[in-house]
């Protein structure tokens, strides 16, 4: 994303283990500017409702999975419960939006799974 500065190289741990967000030191879970507890406003303020879904009314929580890189992007994101209607797609290129500060474990950035639900509502 052009947006968001890349993280170099040095200070990476080595390797391509993925970490449970659950499983980081408990000040190190991956960030976004102005913290988790924002995520939910910065969702339904940035949401473009898909034209499928507000054609068929379709509404309610997404849970969506994917992977904050130890560089800080966002991959391998994946919906654990779709909707349907273009919300995943819309759900994903929101999430990778996102300017995430990634996980640290034992002092190092590392890749971490990160679960998120969206709330598709219709105005």
């Amino acid at each position: 994303d052009p947006g968001c500065p890349r993280i170099t190289a040095p200070g990476l741990a080595s390797g391509t283990a993925l970490y449970d967000v659950n499983k980081l030191d408990t000040t190190a879970v991956p960030e976004v500017p102005g913290g988790m507890m924002g995520l939910p406003a910065y969702f339904q303020r940035e949401m473009r409702y898909p034209e499928d879904a507000r054609r068929n009314d379709i509404q309610g929580p997404l849970k969506l999975e994917f992977v904050v890189e130890a560089s800080g992007v966002v991959s391998n994101a994946v919906a654990l419960k779709d909707l349907g209607g273009g919300c995943t797609e819309e759900a994903i290129r929101m999430v990778r939006a996102i300017c995430w500060k990634p996980g640290i474990k034992d002092g190092r950035r590392v890749r971490t799974v990160v679960p998120v639900e969206i709330l598709f509502r219709l105005p």
